[in-house]
């Protein structure tokens, strides 16, 4: 036994009855409970109330009224929208498809439980409940329903707008405006079993079913999750006469804004840059943004990338400067203002060798210790380069310091290019950098993928190592995402001559000095469709991730967003997407506050390249993502790394507590308590109490400062709202010394205080 103590943990884990969010699956009760059915609204601020006699759910790119039979939901498409688009959703009825159909009663909904509820007879409520990402409309069986065969919702549908496929379900289409998203149907059951349901039109009513096999071996409740939602278009080409591609995003905290940028393509080798501010609410601020514009021929501009540097609140946005089509190509870059969208007088220089500077992407700064971007770039056969660049609140940026070989192939057989840079400094003032080797000297050529770590200076801390080493895959389009220690690597993979592709990863941890370990590969998603195109954000709680996906419905691809655990990049909750029948969605990036300022949580945005497939041009669209991982909030600690809890969703069957930064080797317990113990020992505090809730072992701390616990839990509803402190002490001589007994050296990491969602 542990010398502190082995006790049971007294956490009524009372299980949540939050019902399913865009990002989650679902939150299936305790079998004594009744059977659910539901559907969720995309929104990130919440709530639901009565004004002036009217029912209302509002979020920042929609509004949402409920009245006795159902919701009209309006879409928040912006000013060139000539009118409100709106599409209503009205209850019909509820019923097995072998029995009957029973008609949903009107009502006037309960409020008094904080969601609005309807008793729609046949003692079937139905229950609007407003989460951090969507309004959510269950349905609450007390008793199975008579009849076999699938078990059906239907809702009749009234729009003016179009019908269409979407990513992963239907669709309402505004063309040149956006559209709003349906999303798949899932089905959940109290065990946690999960089915793919199915969602169609019927006539003019939408009908969600699941299907007869699963809802007749199924424990009550069930829940059946589609999803609704609204994309936007940011460009503004409303002829839809030229070609924008290749966005780039990131945030900017003080502004409350988002800067995305692009390349709009004129002609062969002409080709501006644009950009366009979006408010964390999803509205566009300000009008276009002509960043770098060049005459017919010279100079084109194209590749943009775009960082933040908070303490002098400025965009720094850098891309390729050529001549025309194939000429000699710089990288420069210049200033802007976030509140404003004022540019820098000049533009800059910032790598300039005698063949191509190609593919630059920028690392911000998110302490207030610090001016400076990097930029980071390829340099045809020669390899990647870095340079710090000054971004001032006034005035033109500035170079500082020399140019960096951050990995040197001349004279080799490979070139190095296409780098991805952690896009802000996190707590750790580091940047990890990956990019992409080609081995183009092999019988078979192929690609693999690198990595070095520097520091906030553009000082080399790892030199190049190796995430991937295989000839028989190619890896390609790597992310990186980070706060400055530990660095997720994103990157799709694929047998090199083709065949499936699939989104994999692996965790970095910078710890001191050279050292820099990786952890080995880590399967995100695989499925036998094509997953490729991956961008990843540090999102505060979680690391989200963004991908082109395949829509079995149609030959145009959707772009598919993921909450991953910030440790162990396994998927948290249900992934969201979302396309267009006549538009082939790629390129997705993805951009948060957390990337713009220290320990922020919050939603995200996602940009992406929307090509028109029946007379080619692209335009640029983006959607707000606000993925829901459950909360933590860090306490004190010392010495003995940090914990971290990930996934704390009632909807999943585990959650998992990760120690992270600990000390290498040495043995790790987990105290969980319900109640804060709150003890002082010498300069740290014991946080989570051991002697009124739980210890256990956690095993050692492996090469990357890590340790896993895994907790299994029973999906319910009750376990929303629910608390509690988790903290690791770990036991090694040397190092932080925090406490002995009878002599062994104890450490004590951070604590947590996690919120089941």
């Amino acid at each position: 036994m542990h010398p502190l103590r082995d006790l049971s943990l007294p956490l009524a884990l009372s299980v949540v009855c939050a019902l399913p969010s865009a990002g989650q699956l679902g939150s299936p009760a305790a079998a004594s409970t009744p059977a659910a059915l539901s559907a969720s609204v995309w929104r990130s601020a919440h709530g639901v109330a009565a004004v002036d006699g009217k029912l209302w759910a509002n979020g920042p790119d929609y509004r949402v009224e409920l009245d006795a039979r159902g919701i009209e939901y309006a879409a928040a498409f912006g000013e060139r929208a000539p009118t409100t688009q709106t599409a209503r959703f009205d209850l019909v009825g509820f019923g097995r498809a072998g029995g009957p159909l029973v008609a949903g009663a009107p009502d006037v909904p309960d409020l008094s439980s904080g969601s609005a509820v309807y008793e729609r007879g046949a003692g079937v409520q139905e229950i609007y409940a407003t989460r951090r990402d969507g309004i959510e409309q269950s349905f609450v069986f007390a008793q199975p329903l008579a009849g076999d065969g699938d078990l059906v919702v239907r809702i009749a549908v009234t729009s003016s707008l179009a019908r269409a496929g979407a990513a992963d379900g239907l669709a309402l289409e505004a063309p040149g405006l956006g559209a709003i998203a349906i999303g798949a149907v899932t089905g959940i059951d109290a065990r946690g079993e999960r089915v793919a349901g199915s969602l169609r039109w019927v006539g003019d009513e939408l009908e969600l079913a699941l299907p007869a096999a699963f809802v007749d071996a199924a424990a009550y409740p069930l829940v059946l999750d589609p999803l609704i939602g609204t994309e936007f278009e940011v460009d503004s080409d409303a002829a839809n006469s030229f070609d924008d591609v290749a966005p780039a995003i990131a945030h900017d905290w003080s502004a409350g804004n988002y800067l995305i940028v692009w390349a709009r393509v004129f002609g062969l080798g002409d080709s501006d840059i644009r950009g366009q501010r979006v408010a964390d609410n999803g509205a566009l601020v300000g009008g276009l943004l002509a960043i770098e514009v060049g005459g017919t021929v010279s100079p084109s501009a194209q590749s943009p990338t775009v960082g933040n540097v908070n303490l002098t609140n400025m965009y720094l946005v850098a891309w390729e400067s050529s001549s025309g089509f194939l000429a000699q190509s710089d990288i420069v870059c210049r200033s802007v203002n976030p509140a404003t969208g004022a540019l820098s007088a000049n533009t800059l220089t910032v790598g300039a060798s005698a063949t191509y500077d190609i593919d630059p992407a920028i690392g911000g700064e998110v302490q207030l210790s610090d001016d400076d971007a990097i930029v980071v770039w390829a340099e045809f056969d020669a390899g990647i380069r870095a340079r710090q660049v000054s971004v001032p609140a006034g005035g033109n940026p500035v170079l500082v310091g020399l140019e960096l070989d951050v990995s040197d192939t001349v004279g080799f057989s490979y070139d190095d290019f296409e780098p991805a840079i952690s896009k802000g400094t996190g707590y750790g003032g580091n940047f990890l950098i990956a990019w992409e080797r080609h081995f183009a000297g092999a019988t078979t050529p192929y690609y693999d993928l690198r990595y070095a770590v520097i520091d906030r200076n553009a000082n080399l801390l790892v030199t190049t190592k190796s995430v991937t080493v295989s000839s028989g895959t190619d890896e390609r389009n790597v992310a990186v995402a980070g706060d400055g220690v530990k660095f997720a690597i994103v990157y799709d993979q694929e047998p090199v001559g083709g065949g499936n592709v699939g989104i994999y990863g692996n965790r970095v941890t910078y710890i001191s000095g050279a050292s820099a370990p990786i952890s080995s590969q880590i399967t995100i998603v695989d499925s036998p469709f094509a997953e490729s195109d991956p961008d990843v954000s540090n999102t505060g709680d979680t690391i989200t991730l963004a991908y082109v996906g395949t829509n079995i419905l149609s030959s145009n691809s959707p772009i598919v967003v993921q909450a991953l655990d910030q440790v162990d990049l396994q998927p948290c909750g249900g992934s969201a997407g979302f396309s267009d029948s006549a538009l082939d969605y790629a390129s997705p990036v993805i951009s948060s506050a957390a990337e713009s300022i220290f320990n922020a949580d919050g939603g995200t945005l996602v940009a992406f390249y929307a090509e028109d497939t029946s007379t080619s041009p692209g335009e640029i669209w983006a959607q707000r993502y606000d993925p829901v991982v459950g909360l933590n909030v860090e306490i004190i600690g010392c010495g003995g790394g940090r914990t971290e809890v990930g996934c704390a969703l009632a909807s999943e069957s585990e959650a998992k507590i990760h120690v992270t930064e600990g000390i290498v080797g040495a043995p790790a317990w987990l105290i969980l308590s319900a109640q804060p113990l709150d003890m002082p020992i010498g300069p740290c505090v014991l946080w989570a109490d051991p002697f009124s809730g739980w210890i256990q072992s956690a095993g050692v701390v492996n090469s990357l400062g890590e340790v896993h616990t895994t907790l299994a839990l029973a999906p319910s509803p009750g376990l929303v709202g629910v608390q509690f402190h988790a903290q690791h002490v770990s036991q090694a001589a040397g190092g932080p010394v925090t406490f002995t007994s009878g002599g062994p050296a104890y450490h004590i990491s951070t604590a947590v205080l996690a919120t089941f969602e």
